[in-house]
């Protein structure tokens, strides 16, 4: 998780994933499920936040 702010003041908060270490350990298997998990962590928090009203815009890569 890395935290920083725009030149408008606006908080961010970037949630970021390696691939590396998911295809190494377990090669294209491990590297999708490491990305299935990910994207079902990140709707989580993104639903949390968005519930709470923290959430403002939502990007993905």
């Amino acid at each position: 998780m890395e935290f920083f702010a725009t030149p408008d003041q606006l908080l961010v908060a970037r949630l970021n994933r390696s691939l590396a270490a998911a295809s190494l350990k377990g090669g294209a298997i491990g590297a999708a499920k490491t990305n299935t998990v990910f994207e079902q962590t990140a709707d989580a928090i993104a639903a949390a936040l968005a519930s709470s009203g923290s959430l403002r815009n939502r990007m993905s890569n």
